[in-house]
């Protein structure tokens, strides 16, 4: 019983902390707090289950479609919305994307409603047995996918120029910006 809990602790606790990775990335590059990054992961969770519905597909070849929707949701609203605020302090920013994220939840409402959703493809039963415990394979796919995911934008940041250049944004703008970085774009 007790190696099941730490089983499944683990496994939530990898997704759990990859969300927690993009939490730590936008407050330590740009010192913004973002209260409705929440909100734009269950809209990629109902985008994913939307899909799933519309073109009956598996809920994992929707990730990247998703992902790439939420991609755009996000820069959207970072280049048009949170950076017109952004030197105004962590208040003003917190304000406004609190105000957004009520805007967001108050959107799904409208269009998904309040109902219990789910998405449940022939796989999502299937689990296997390991020291007593037994392993969803959902659970552990979704898993490795977090860790591959971190791992991958930890690569990002340590071997790519980008991300070397957002790295040392984040620690001296004045430096980056007289190394030659344009701030503004990074």
């Amino acid at each position: 019983m007790l190696i099941q809990v730490i089983v499944n602790g683990l496994l939530q606790g990898g997704f759990y902390a990859c969300i927690g990775v993009t939490f730590s990335i936008v407050f330590g590059i740009m010192r913004i707090v973002n209260l409705a990054q929440g909100m734009q992961i269950i809209l990629g969770a109902y985008l994913t289950f939307a899909l799933t519905q519309a073109f009956g597909v598996d809920p994992f070849l929707t990730l990247p479609v998703a992902g790439l929707g939420l991609f755009i949701v996000g820069y959207l609203i970072q280049k048009y919305i949170i950076n017109m605020v952004a030197r105004g302090g962590l208040v003003l920013t917190s304000l406004l994307t609190f105000g957004l994220n009520l805007m967001l939840v108050n959107i799904a409402l409208l269009i998904w409603q309040a109902d219990f959703r789910s998405t449940n493809p022939w796989y999502m039963t299937m689990s296997f047995e390991f020291a007593g415990a037994t392993i969803s394979y959902v659970r552990l796919t979704t898993f490795f996918i977090a860790l591959i995911l971190t791992i991958c934008l930890e690569l990002f940041f340590r071997k790519t120029e980008t991300g070397n250049a957002i790295r040392a944004t984040a620690l001296n703008p004045k430096a980056a910006q007289l190394m030659g970085i344009n701030i503004a774009n990074t």
